[in-house]
């Protein structure tokens, strides 16, 4: 059995979304990387090389945005009015529709602390939050760049926890890529 308090579910039996304008979604010109769902039983996911996605609860997916090449960390504002995704060295916002659409594309943030945006987080207050590879720039609501945090050399992913939602998780790769020393580990920042 499994530990007391793990809850095994049964695997969905048929995917959400797997075309795009009837082609294949794996053959849309990208790696699908990063995903945040939203109240509505919708998907938004970022493809790196070929762009933004949302899959409705019926399994329509739309694509959105402009030059949004590089897109990766992907997650919304806690009012879910506000779609972020990193597009290499910037943080684009969009506007969320009632329906799920995008609109109002906008540069949000220039990120500071390292190479390019990565995984992405948002505490109770808005405030952003973005893995650069070597650190987690932090943005207002508003876009202002409040400052980074240092963290090691391959810094790339962030999400809040703990008992308070006050500790901020990363996930931090060493080792070579694609090698048997590519290693992932886990680390704690308090904030």
């Amino acid at each position: 059995g499994l530990p007391m308090g793990i809850v095994q579910l049964e695997p969905q039996r048929k995917p959400l979304a797997t075309t795009i304008n009837g082609e294949p979604l794996d053959g849309v010109g990208g790696v699908m990387n990063d995903l945040v769902a939203d109240a509505r039983g919708g998907v938004y996911f970022a493809v790196t090389g070929a762009g933004v996605f949302y899959s409705n609860p019926k399994g329509v997916v739309s694509q959105y945005g402009d030059s949004v090449a590089g897109a990766n960390g992907i997650i919304l504002s806690p009012d879910e009015k506000t779609l972020y995704v990193t597009n290499g060295p910037v943080v684009v916002a969009f506007d969320v529709k009632a329906d799920g659409a995008l609109s109002n594309q906008r540069e949000f943030g220039k990120l500071r602390g390292g190479q390019a945006g990565d995984g992405s987080a948002v505490d109770d207050q808005g405030r952003l939050y973005v893995a650069t590879g070597a650190s987690v720039d932090v943005f207002s609501p508003k876009g202002e760049f409040l400052g980074s945090i240092a963290g090691p050399q391959g810094l790339h992913g962030t999400a809040f926890g703990g008992r308070d939602k006050k500790t901020l998780f990363a996930i931090v790769f060493y080792g070579t890529w694609g090698t048997g020393s590519a290693r992932n580990r886990v680390i704690a920042i308090p904030t």
